[in-house]
Order: C-alpha cells, then sequence, then structure tokens
C-alpha cells in the first residue's frame, strides 16, 4: 500500500482538482487506520520513531480521517485469518 503513495502512477491521476488527491488520502487513510486500529500499540511505538507527542497527533489524525474508511471493505481488507496449523 505504501508503493501506492510513493509510485508515480496513480489510480485517478493527481492533476484533476480535489479527486486526484482523493484516493491518495484515501489509501493513507487505510494505512492509518491499520496502523491504530488492528496493530499493538506498545509494537507500534516501539518501532515509532518520533516521540509521544508526535503519535497522539498522528493518531489524532488517523481518528479523522477514519470516516473515509468504509466499514464493510475495511472489515473485509483486514480481517485475521489465524494459522491453520
Amino acid at each position: 500500500m505504501i508503493g501506492l503513495l510513493i509510485s508515480p502512477f496513480d489510480l485517478i491521476p493527481d492533476w484533476i482538482p480535489v479527486i486526484g488527491l482523493l484516493d491518495d488520502l484515501i489509501i493513507l487513510s487505510f494505512i492509518l487506520d491499520y496502523f491504530f486500529s488492528v496493530l499493538d500499540s506498545n509494537i507500534l511505538l516501539s518501532h515509532f520513531p518520533w516521540n509521544m507527542k508526535a503519535f497522539a497527533r498522528l493518531r489524532t489524525i488517523s481518528r479523522t480521517l477514519q470516516f473515509l474508511v468504509p466499514k464493510f471493505l475495511k472489515n473485509k481488507i483486514w480481517q485475521y485469518v489465524g494459522d491453520p496449523y
């Protein structure tokens, strides 16, 4: 998913006003939602390169962007499938 943000190729080209950047914002909101909703906070904090204030600010931004992620799609993508063995 991070490759989609870095890649020069987009689903919707960025030169189209508003809609062009919207797909990047939706992908970013998917990534942030995964980090702050699915991952364990202790694991995330142990690898977070900045201070706690920046972590709290990023979590607040993630919760603000959370409305861009449709619930049914989020459940489909982030569902956990356990090890069959």
